[in-house]
């Protein structure tokens, strides 16, 4: 229970912690369902509040920008509305009730990318294969192959294969689950470990490997960086954390078939 006595959980996102409520019962229920195994008892460093309406456009907020100022990122469009307040770190979401738990996950996947940004994160759309002790990220937009790469990958551990997070370790950048995932997607396991290697996922008709020039990294890997590249205030910023990811391991562009055949040349 939150403060009000309304239902809540708190769940791990990297290293933040969330806690989100709602007077919905069910939804606070098909959230514990779906990010179980990364539920914790941890201090928040965010709350969430999920308020339903019984009116509004339900249009899907992942097509609404968030609109961006120094500690306050906001939500306004017909029938949303919300505001992600890091000062005081509170967030809360006004959406209709037709769409409730696709756009309050969305929320809070927007709030988890802020609050993860702000620690000295990010996060980005890619999966997560870890190989031993060696963690690969392939990374990519939708289609791009994530999750077969991560179905053609036997023997080894999926953390996730749509959304990570990185933060800084030393010299060096640490792989994080998350709890995000759909039903056609690798259900994520709660895992981490430090980053290997990035590659770019390209599909073809062969397998190889391609470097690729710091110019070309970093222009790829900016636009799989989620909410956050969106905020103009924040793009050099942005580009530095990226640079930093970037200089810190080799990046490829990873030609493959849809099969396990692009291991022979990782391994």
């Amino acid at each position: 229970m939150d403060e009000k006595g309304w239902p809540a959980f708190k769940v791990m996102v990297g290293r933040v912690v969330l806690q989100v409520a709602c007077e919905r019962a069910d939804l606070i229920d098909h959230f514990l369902e779906r990010y179980a195994g990364f539920l914790t008892d941890h201090e928040a460093q965010m709350d969430i509040v999920v308020k339903p309406i019984r009116y509004g456009t339900p249009s899907g907020l992942l097509d609404i920008k968030p609109i961006f100022s120094d500690r306050v990122v906001k939500i306004d469009a017909p029938g949303y509305q919300g505001m992600v307040d890091l000062e005081q770190g509170i967030s809360e979401i006004r959406l209709p009730a037709q769409r409730l738990a696709e756009d309050a996950e969305y929320f809070i996947r927007m709030v988890a990318a802020v609050v993860v940004y702000h620690t000295g994160g990010l996060m980005v759309h890619a999966a997560g294969i870890a190989n031993g002790d060696q963690l690969y990220m392939f990374f990519g937009h939708s289609g791009s192959g994530k999750t077969t790469v991560s179905r053609n990958s036997p023997g080894k551990l999926v953390l996730n294969d749509d959304l990570l997070v990185l933060q800084r370790e030393g010299n060096n950048w640490r792989v994080y689950s998350t709890p995000f995932w759909n039903p056609t997607q690798v259900k994520p396991l709660n895992l981490s470990g430090k980053l290997h290697a990035l590659y770019k996922l390209v599909q073809d008709g062969q397998v190889s490997l391609e470097p690729v020039s710091p110019g070309m990294a970093l222009a790829e890997f900016l636009t799989n960086i989620p909410v956050m590249n969106g905020d103009p205030g924040r793009s050099q910023e942005l580009i530095e954390r990226c640079l930093a990811v970037i200089n810190s391991v080799p990046v490829y562009h990873l030609h493959f078939l849809p099969d396990e055949s692009f291991w022979s040349v990782l391994n």
